[in-house]
């Protein structure tokens, strides 16, 4: 099982992130022996939580404990013996925190060293424009409005405000990076209409995207689009809302071991999945609901055409959202030449 060549082990580093990657590591050693978690628990002479901890990642594996574990899990490899080793010094050290840390969302100390290290990103976005491609007046406008009393009062610091948008561009900063990940999103149109914003920020911000999805006469993407962005608008008859009934965003990361994830946001926390079905179940929805967005070269068009407050242009196929849709290859053959027979006639 080691670290694969391709890999950049940079994400390693972060402690946080050593811990995920080794308590996936041993996770995957214990059932690969078909070994429970109170079995383990009772043979180290440790709790069953605990167990649950270091493999989740949530606490430190002290030396003494991976030892024990490696024991009797009867792992002899050198090379992995030493990932392992490695891996727990790392996750061992003292963080460094950032003082805008004590403000952050639930989940998302541990949603950012998953995302430092993500290859691919699949965002579904039905509230606003997403967290990743956010201007920072927009993101300030986002954050301070889910911060608003009934009568549209400020009901938290000025601090907590400016910490959350600090840490909200120090995870975009993902996308600047060498080696971005390959980004796909789907937005609803309503999210982009959304005016969460002041006028002249909502307009930076569809400008913002505008170029950022940006392609030349040939197609080919301009010198200010976003390296491996997709983005794909869904027309407000579109039913995805009814498909997928909240924001959701599917991570595959480049740590060995790791599982991929779906999370989501609320007011105040993200939620995290790990589980191998539940992942699978979204990815696969999310493959559905993009076959409902309108073709990826028709998203500038439709951006500019939002930007000036005009109705958008006919969907290239609007009646695909409503009509029977061919299920194999076969299929669409057939349809296509009882289409063409109607026409001979």
């Amino acid at each position: 099982m080691g670290i694969p060549a391709e890999v950049d082990d940079a994400p390693l580093r972060d402690p946080r992130a050593a811990r995920i990657a080794l308590g996936a590591y041993l996770r995957r050693l214990r059932e690969d022996r078909r070994i429970t978690a109170e079995a383990v628990a009772k043979s180290i002479h440790a709790s069953a939580s605990k167990i649950s901890r270091i493999e989740g990642g949530h606490v430190r594996c002290r030396q003494d404990d991976l030892a024990s574990l490696l024991d009797l899990y009867a792992l002899d490899d050198a090379s992995e013996l030493a990932e392992l080793q490695e891996l727990a010094y790392c996750g061992n050290k003292i963080e460094r925190k950032s003082s805008h840390e004590r403000w952050a969302p639930k989940g998302l100390n541990r949603l950012r060293p998953l995302e430092k290290a993500a290859t691919v990103l699949k965002c579904y976005e039905t509230r606003h424009v997403p967290d990743l491609l956010q201007t920072p007046d927009y993101t300030r406008s986002v954050i301070g409005a889910s911060f608003r009393g009934a009568r549209g009062e400020l009901i938290c610091s000025a601090e907590q405000v400016d910490s959350r948008v600090a840490l909200q561009l120090q995870r975009q900063k993902i996308l600047t990076k060498r080696d971005p990940p390959r980004m796909w999103v789907l937005i609803e149109e309503s999210a982009l209409r959304a005016r969460v914003a002041e006028e002249a920020i909502w307009r930076q911000q569809i400008e913002f995207l505008i170029a950022k999805t940006a392609r030349q006469s040939d197609g080919r993407l301009s010198v200010t689009a976003q390296p491996g962005l997709t983005l794909q608008i869904l027309r407000s008859e579109a039913c995805a809302p009814a498909i997928i009934p909240h924001s959701v965003t599917y991570l595959r990361s480049n740590m060995f071991n790791l599982q991929d994830v779906i999370y989501w946001p609320t007011l105040q926390a993200f939620v995290l999945r790990h589980s191998p079905d539940e992942v699978r179940r979204f990815r696969e929805t999310l493959d559905r609901v993009a076959t409902l967005a309108e073709p990826v070269d028709h998203t500038s068009d439709i951006l500019a055409a939002i930007l000036d407050s005009r109705p958008l242009p006919p969907s290239v196929d609007i009646d695909r959202k409503y009509k029977h849709r061919p299920t194999s290859f076969t299929e669409n053959r057939a349809m296509a030449q009882q289409r063409q027979s109607g026409r001979n006639r």
